[in-house]
């Protein structure tokens, strides 16, 4: 990915996470961003492109971000917090409606994440068990 494309992935975050998948336009990113559509066009293919490669940017950084916690905790009760703050400073400004605009109109990014999701359960399973281990 060029940096061009992860200026775009980063506008366009923003604007899915305020407005929603569905609601968020191809123009909207385009403006937000500072570039004309078609310069958009060259980075990206469409909109359902641009939505895939912003989930899958956002699930990148959360994974290398959680790894981070989980290398430097002290605790299974210091890495939870750390994941909760983490998790709660990305979600806490979520319009509602993002997780059913995936599931409806971009099924294809939904399933991408709905399989991302396996790697954070299994983090949780490890704090667990890090957890009853320490007692």
């Amino acid at each position: 990915m060029n940096d061009q494309q992860q200026y775009i992935i980063d506008k366009a975050y923003e604007q899915f996470m305020r407005y929603g998948f569905k609601s968020v336009t191809v123009d909207e990113i385009a403006r937000q961003a500072g570039i004309s559509k078609k310069t958009l066009y060259e980075n990206f293919e469409d909109k359902d492109a641009i939505v895939y490669s912003t989930l899958n940017w956002m699930e990148q950084s959360m994974n290398e971000e959680e790894i981070e916690i989980f290398k430097t905790s002290q605790n299974a009760i210091e890495e939870l917090i750390r994941i909760m703050q983490m998790l709660e400073s990305r979600f806490k400004n979520m319009n509602p409606n993002c997780i059913l605009d995936l599931q409806k109109y971009y099924p294809n990014s939904f399933k991408e994440w709905a399989c991302h999701q396996d790697f954070h359960i299994e983090q949780i399973r490890k704090n667990l068990k890090r957890g009853i281990k320490e007692g």
